[in-house]
């Protein structure tokens, strides 16, 4: 990004073995120095509202003049950030970890969203795993699910 070239984000897939454990699953990563460190934008900061984002990221944009404020896209639909962030590092402490991965849960846990908005309200939404071709009408029949 040309007005933050430190902000990297990184999507794609789940960590399902460390959710709730070392992180919140790192479906979205966030560093905001070149790479050094990331913080886990997975799940939500808010307490009443808790929302979290999907596996399997397909696309994920900043909102222009603010690159950590986002929008992203995956197979669970579209989630907004607004850009504001909390330290939820103290949800480390009840996880069970030893020391050194309680200091990497802390250091994931240590920059979430306060708020994720779920942007799937009226949306209706159909993804396609697989399609076949018939054999005798290839150019006109087809069918997916």
């Amino acid at each position: 990004m040309a007005d933050a070239p430190d902000v990297i984000y990184l999507g794609g897939s789940f960590s399902y073995g460390q959710l709730h454990g070392v992180s919140n699953g790192r479906a979205v990563m966030l560093s905001t120095d070149a790479g050094a460190t990331w913080s886990d934008l997975t799940q939500d900061a808010d307490p009443t509202h808790a929302e979290g984002m999907h596996p399997d990221q397909h696309a994920l944009v900043t909102i222009p003049g603010d690159a950590l404020a986002f929008i992203a896209g995956s197979d669970g639909g579209v989630m907004r950030n607004e850009g504001g962030y909390a330290d939820v590092s103290a949800k480390c402490d009840t996880r069970g970890l030893n020391a050194a991965n309680t200091a990497f849960c802390k250091s994931l846990l240590s920059r979430v969203p306060n708020q994720l908005v779920d942007m799937n309200s009226g949306l209706n939404t159909l993804q396609f795993q697989s399609f076949s071709v018939s054999a005798q009408r290839p150019k006109n029949l087809l069918q997916g699910g």
